[in-house]
């Protein structure tokens, strides 16, 4: 795997039991949603689902399904469940009750029961959906027949499509989820009942290859699909002319900055922060203000790729395997897998440029695209482009951690990771076209409750322990040990920093934030000693993908320039960037289109119907962004689109390993989705002028 594009995940919380307990040895989950009206997080609302798992490299069986009825008060969730072995090919009637003293969940005529009140969530029920983070391989395919949910006595009755897929179709996505309003009140009495089908695989073999020589579904039909190399050719020459036509903008600094601004300050070389009547800017190196723009993995010649051993029967054709393109396959891409792997979006790029320097000559494509579609430069996980502005997220895999990060509370580690930051960042120290510099990403940076329950626990005295143990007797008990002990059941008088120890619910969580708040601090100190030059953007934290709000706080004081990742539109974060007065930017958000299943691409939780629907999510939200007076830019996830069967890491030789979604400007056949290029390239040279209004 490439080193830049190291640690890049968007998962998403699910709401199944097994987040809990259970799985954590299982390496292939999958989830089938029959009813789903829940806030997990927030603890509200009910779900009904199958929830399976199997151990990494098998496949989840009819038999280990579980089901599951959750039902949540706004304090705590309640799980109901059954433990029946289910088979191919059976029909399975369900209903599950809420009452306002109870939950029942009755399958084929077993029933088990909670006692326990209820809160609902939100207006509408999501059913037949199986998430992007629980889509692990199957057995079997799960059909929802029928599904109606009782409020009181007002039925709501759901109709699903007979035959939403073709056969070929089905192996890369099974029942279309329905949506449907259900109004519920507290105290209402709720029936849902649900008729599901456990239903055989189609056969992969018959179909074989599934994808064609250009990337796509073989298969398929819809408008626009390349079927040849003069398809190929001609829509090449169609993007060649659009790209002479639109100039890149000839009124903006080398950076992006915009030039007739007469309060554009003095450049001091790098980008920086600036506040204007209430509204925060980046400064380009020149001085000149700018709403920044970007697109994240660009130019991605070797990324995203797909698993291919024990698969390539999957393909048309591959990539050679020797000659040119070695770099075209790589191995081992997620360090879990052991497999190899294949960018086969390259064959397209071959036949674009022709053998001798391909990549450097798209390289050269993918600058000139970002300027002309209006783009400021790259976003995150980008190789460098000559002259384009881009954003690293750097790692530091080479430093020991104690638990999930490292122990800033010792000096030796402390060391170590200034001199692994040095390393990484002294190359680039005077480079003027780094927007700022970012460390790990999202929910991996988030320090969880467990890391102090691994630390207190351990006999090893280690700096952190001793830190944990002095800050609780000093801040939390008031210099009083004898306390400290009685509350976390020390029984024997031996020394603390030397024994297991086991703090409260409330402790553990004073200390939790208490470890995070110095180990952002050691980062943003460190990077900022080592390169005072560039900004500092944190670790992309994710909104409601963290312990809690109070991880927002933790970060912001910590950063030059509040760096997140959110996948939604823009209403709702305000309230967030609100809290502080600090720069924030968003560096990833996309709205793929699935193509209504046309396609064979998986639906992302922000999913559009096609390309001219994700272009106005993305004029929207940009357009909100830009007169937003927190919010200094935003990075577009990602340049390419995800391989149809999937980027892994792989869990076996079905049709689709791991993520596969249309989140690209570019699709397989490195043609433009001009649908979505428009509008985005539209709103990307409108943003500056509006954010401008907004400030004046």
């Amino acid at each position: 795997m490439l080193p830049y594009m190291s640690g890049m995940f968007r998962l998403a919380f699910g709401t199944g039991l097994a987040i809990l307990v259970g799985t954590a040895q299982a390496a292939v989950n999958n989830r089938f949603y029959i009813a789903d009206q829940s806030d997990f997080g927030h603890k509200l609302g009910f779900f009904l689902d199958f929830e399976n798992s199997a151990s990494d490299g098998q496949i989840c069986q009819a038999s280990s399904i579980i089901p599951y009825f959750g039902v949540a008060d706004g304090q705590n969730w309640r799980f109901v469940t059954t433990h029946s072995s289910f088979q191919v090919g059976q029909s399975i009637h369900i209903v599950a009750t809420i009452s306002s003293t109870g939950a029942t969940l009755d399958i084929d005529g077993q029933t088990v029961q909670t006692k326990g009140s209820f809160k609902p969530f939100g207006p509408n029920v999501t059913t037949a959906s199986v998430p992007g983070w629980a889509n692990g391989p199957t057995a079997y395919r799960v059909v929802e027949r029928s599904l109606t949910i009782t409020v009181d006595s007002t039925p709501h009755v759901f109709s699903f499509p007979t035959n939403s897929f073709s056969p070929v179709m089905q192996l890369f996505e099974s029942q279309l989820p329905v949506v449907q309003p259900v109004p519920i009140l507290t105290g209402q009495a709720v029936v849902i009942d649900a008729t599901v089908m456990i239903e055989p695989l189609v056969d992969l073999n018959a179909f074989k290859p599934i994808i064609d020589a250009f990337g796509q579904v073989s298969a398929a039909s819809f408008p626009g699909k390349i079927k040849s190399l003069s398809d190929l050719n001609a829509a090449f020459t169609a993007d060649d002319h659009q790209l002479a036509e639109w100039k890149p903008r000839q009124d903006v600094d080398a950076f992006g900055g915009e030039l007739k601004v007469s309060w554009a300050q003095k450049g001091t070389g790098y980008y920086r922060a600036f506040k204007r009547n209430g509204f925060w800017w980046l400064l380009s190196p020149l001085g000149n203000p700018e709403f920044y723009t970007g697109v994240c993995t660009a130019p991605a010649i070797q990324w995203d790729s797909t698993p291919v051993t024990g698969r390539k029967d999957l393909f048309a054709e591959l990539p050679p395997e020797t000659g040119i393109t070695p770099s075209l396959w790589t191995h081992n891409v997620w360090g879990s897998d052991n497999l190899d792997y294949a960018a086969i979006h390259g064959l397209n790029l071959l036949r674009r440029f022709g053998p001798i320097s391909y990549d450097d000559k798209a390289r050269q494509e993918c600058k000139q695209r970002i300027a002309s579609w209006g783009f400021s430069g790259q976003g995150k996980w980008a190789q460098p482009l000559p002259k384009t502005p881009f954003l690293p997220v750097i790692s530091c895999p080479d430093v020991p951690r104690i638990d999930r990060h490292f122990d800033v509370f010792d000096s030796t580690i402390k060391a170590k990771l200034r001199a692994s930051l040095e390393a990484k960042l002294r190359p680039d120290l005077n480079n003027p076209y780094i927007l700022g510099n970012s460390f790990g990403n999202e929910y991996d940076e988030i320090v969880i409750p467990s890391e102090i329950v691994h630390i207190l626990a351990s006999k090893e005295a280690s700096p952190a322990k001793k830190a944990f143990i002095a800050y609780a007797t000093r801040h939390l008990y008031a210099g009083n040990e004898t306390a400290l002990r009685e509350a976390w059941g020390v029984r024997n008088g031996g020394d603390l920093d030397n024994q297991p120890l086991n703090a409260t619910t409330s402790d553990t969580e004073s200390l939790r934030r208490f470890y995070a708040s110095n180990y952002y601090s050691t980062l943003y100190m460190t990077f900022k000693s080592v390169d005072p030059n560039h900004l500092y953007f944190g670790f992309w934290i994710v909104p409601d993908w963290w312990v809690s709000d109070e991880d927002w706080n933790l970060i912001a004081p910590n950063v030059d320039v509040i760096g997140f990742d959110r996948y939604a539109d823009w209403p709702g974060i305000e309230s967030l960037l609100n809290r502080f007065d600090k720069p924030a930017l968003l560096g990833e958000f996309s709205f793929p289109s699935w193509y209504a299943g046309a396609r064979g691409f998986g639906r992302y939780s922000t999913y559009t119907n096609n390309d001219a629907e994700s272009g106005q999510h993305y004029s929207t939200l940009l357009s909100s962004a830009a007169k937003s007076p927190q919010c200094v830019g935003t990075m577009w996830f990602q340049y390419r689109d995800e391989p149809l069967t999937g980027r892994g890491p792989s869990t076996g030789t079905g049709p689709v390993q791991g993520e596969h979604y249309a989140f690209g400007l570019v699709n397989a056949c490195d043609v433009p989705k001009y649908d979505l290029v428009r509008p985005v390239r539209a709103a990307n040279l409108a943003a500056n002028s509006a954010r401008l209004a907004a400030t004046n």
